[in-house]
């Protein structure tokens, strides 16, 4: 099977039989992430974008319905856009 294929086929799966994964303990852990975006301006430098994400958790119970998690983490953006906008006289914004 092609890969593309196969990715349907693993969705279904998901959701058919879900499982309950234990990556961290249940009250605290840590959650990271990366990403790739596109960019495109009006300048002729194209190119790809990387940033990731780190961060820290604290799950806390009240009671079995009631719960709050705490969050603290990083996150770097890959792009920034460092055009600077000119009004119609010419002077900058």
């Amino acid at each position: 099977m092609k890969v593309l294929q196969l990715i349907p086929v693993l969705i279904v799966f998901n959701l058919i039989c879900p499982n309950d994964g234990s990556a961290q303990f249940e009250t605290y852990g840590l959650k990271g992430g990366a990403q790739s975006a596109g960019v495109y301006t009006d300048l002729p430098v194209d190119k790809r974008a990387f940033g990731y994400s780190i961060y820290g958790f604290a799950d806390y119970r009240f009671t079995q319905h009631f719960s709050t998690t705490l969050e603290l983490g990083v996150t770097r953006r890959g792009f920034a856009n460092t055009q600077k906008e000119m009004s119609a006289s010419g002077e900058h914004i």
